[in-house]
């Protein structure tokens, strides 16, 4: 507990910098959950292949075993839509650590260019992009940490006089679980810790969570809630999602996700469904709102081993 002392003291003072930076917020897709089993349940924090953009200290595997996903969300089509491909990636290296990896590519939708004078100067399609690694540690039976360090880059305009406008960051992940039952998890994490862009700050987000699961015979189910807050612009956040599975084939999900107009994603409500056979899973989500979520959907496929 003393080692998690020293590090919450180092990231409180870190928050608050660059939080009083600015009082816009640098690259908000870094807020995206590509997981579709984690959009499914109302954005709640994803476990198994897609942990390295969620659940940090709980991959979800046992040592030896490895978990791998690709995914493909379309965000936001009534609005800004923009489409959203991701890679994910957990290792149990045994049964105290665990390796993640996740890379995420935000394209946005492509708009006509014109010059000074009102010239066509072709087409211009935004892209975002983040990319890292991560460490899992079981410190002891009941708790465990877990950090990844990102790399980020923004392409949010067109190249003008040989001059490409890319936006460049560097970012950590940091959450701490404990478990003091079997079926019973709470965790903490701190989100999108790093170096503002341009004097704006990232989107970054402060987070409690408690989940559980239950198994009766051929039926399991899993529930999470989550509530946080972005530190700047200030918003107030939450997420809750259940998950019903039948014979550990087949999985209906369904969520809801709440956040202030200031910053994050926008409130949704969600559903999804899965198949799991011989290690490999397919996934669907789809988000229901009458907001800029609304028809967003993702798309994902898996194997475990």
């Amino acid at each position: 507990m003393m080692k998690t002392r020293y590090i919450l003291a180092f990231l409180l003072p870190l928050t608050v910098a660059i939080s009083s930076a600015a009082k816009d917020t640098a690259m908000p897709f870094l807020s995206i959950s590509p997981d579709p089993v984690s959009m499914a349940m109302g954005g709640t924090s994803a476990k198994g292949a897609f942990s390295h953009f969620g659940s940090l200290a709980e991959t979800g595997l046992n040592g030896g075993s490895l978990a791998a996903g690709i995914s493909y969300g379309y965000f936001q089509p009534t609005v800004s839509a923009s489409d959203v491909v991701s890679i994910g990636v957990a290792y149990g290296i045994d049964d105290r650590f665990g390796i993640t990896f996740g890379v995420l590519g935000n394209i946005g939708e492509k708009y006509p260019v014109t010059g000074e004078y009102g010239e066509s100067l072709g087409d211009f399609r935004p892209l975002d992009f983040r990319i890292g690694a991560g460490f899992t540690w079981r410190i002891v039976d009941k708790f465990s940490a877990g950090i990844s360090l990102n790399y980020a880059q923004s392409s949010h305009s067109p190249e003008m006089d040989g001059v490409r406008n890319v936006s460049r960051t560097g970012f950590a992940d940091i959450q701490f679980r404990y478990q003091p039952l079997g079926w019973l998890g709470v965790s903490l994490t701190g989100k999108n810790l790093g170096i503002p862009v341009d004097s704006y700050p990232l989107p970054c987000y402060a987070q409690l969570g408690v989940d559980g699961d239950w198994s009766f015979g051929k039926h399991s189910l899993d529930a999470t809630v989550e509530a946080g807050m972005y530190v700047s612009p200030f918003a107030v956040c939450a997420n809750a999602g259940v998950q019903y599975g039948y014979a550990d084939h087949y999985f209906v999900r369904a969520g809801g996700h709440y956040c202030g107009k200031e910053a994050g994603i926008p409130s949704f409500f969600s559903a999804g469904v899965g198949l799991l056979f011989a290690g490999f899973s397919l996934d669907i989500s789809w988000n229901c709102a009458s907001g800029p979520m609304k028809n967003t959907f993702n798309v994902g496929i898996g194997y475990r081993f």
